[in-house]
């Protein structure tokens, strides 16, 4: 049933689900999300077996991939053979077809078995993509650094084919690294009003490669990157004050007009963060306080299709089960892998619907 909901729920978004699998013996992965007082979240998934780990070679949507321009994937297509062998040869795909791979190791360490096998596969990811958004504490994870600059300096070095490297920093800001030139931070929004932190670092990566469709990654200014950042945190604060996922999305007129209001100057290496100022909010930190929240996760994999306005169209696939809903649209979340079928889900991104369901 929440297949059911969740396809539902995309479609309504403006998301194309005609080649949304319905699987109809394996159920849709939840996630129980619960956020502290302090701001931190904690995970509980309800999976082994869910339909998103279901996810085959056969089943993948062949041309639709070859003819993307970015493919987007995280580790959660990852986490088991069967759709680890089908999330590796979707990247093979896409990489056939010219895309540019984008990569978010979305850590979720429940759905592991081990960390040492988390941490081969997020290295494997790094190693396939040109974009790459990663969160403080995975940056930690992967180099052993907590100051950003050395742990972006390890990546870039271990792995050259990363042409922009992006550290979200909770309610800091978000940092940008591009290959030999000068970092770039830009702070968070920090107009107050926070809500929740759902869906925030993937509004964040979303915004990121809607900009990447409009400008490509080749020959990139200081200011070119202050305005990707600028425009991912603006879109990401706006989901922070509102409850839910999917339907909280921003439209760009309401990110730019925000913009407007707020002033994110360009800072090199030797900026500082005030830790007072500090409110986690990305998908590695801590989050507002609210109450615990079921959240039915889809999709695995992303692929953005040449044709659209604000960006392209993309193209999510996973796995889930039909069966009917009956829970509320504010239990629906967007960042693991599960609807209730594998699917393929073509749709315009734009601020509002480029994310990782």
């Amino acid at each position: 049933m929440f297949g059911t909901l969740l396809r539902d729920t995309i479609v309504e978004a403006g998301i194309n689900a005609d080649a949304l699998v319905m699987d109809e013996h394996i159920p849709t992965t939840l996630a129980f999300v619960k956020t502290f007082p302090n701001g931190d979240r904690d995970f509980s998934f309800y999976r082994n077996p869910g339909a998103d780990m279901m996810l085959t070679e056969e089943e993948l949507p062949v041309e639709t991939i070859r003819n993307a321009r970015i493919f987007h994937f995280g580790t959660l297509s990852m986490t088991h053979e069967g759709v680890r062998k089908a999330t590796v040869k979707a990247v093979q795909l896409a990489k056939e077809g010219g895309a540019l791979i984008s990569f978010d190791p979305n850590l979720r360490p429940p759905l592991w078995e081990s960390m040492e096998d988390a941490k081969a596969q997020i290295a494997w990811g790094l190693s396939q993509c040109d974009i790459l958004k990663i969160a403080d504490n995975e940056l930690l994870f992967m180099t052993g650094e907590a100051d950003f600059y050395k742990g972006a300096a390890i990546l870039q070095k271990q792995y050259p084919n990363i042409k922009v490297l992006n550290v979200t920093a909770g309610a800091d800001g978000s940092y940008s690294f591009y290959g030999g030139g000068e970092p770039v931070f830009v702070p968070a929004c920090s107009l107050g009003g926070v809500i929740e932190t759902t869906g925030v670092g993937d509004t964040f990566c979303a915004s990121v490669l809607n900009f990447v469709l409009e400008n490509g990654i080749v020959d990139l200014t200081m200011k070119d990157r202050e305005n990707m950042l600028k425009f991912a945190n603006t879109a990401a604060y706006i989901v922070t004050t509102r409850k839910g996922a999917i339907r909280s999305m921003p439209e760009r007129s309401e990110v730019e007009q925000l913009m407007t209001q707020t002033s994110h100057p360009v800072s090199g290496a030797e900026v500082a963060i005030n830790p007072a100022k500090s409110r986690k909010h990305f998908v590695s930190a801590g989050r507002p306080a609210r109450k615990s929240t079921t959240s039915a996760e889809i999709s695995s994999f992303r692929a953005i299709n040449p044709s659209s306005s604000f960006g392209r169209k993309s193209c999510n696939f996973s796995k889930a089960t039909a069966k009917e809903m009956s829970a509320s649209s504010s239990a629906t979340r967007q960042n693991s892998g599960p609807d209730e079928r594998r699917s393929l889900s073509s749709r315009t991104p734009t601020a509002r619907n480029i994310y990782r369901i």
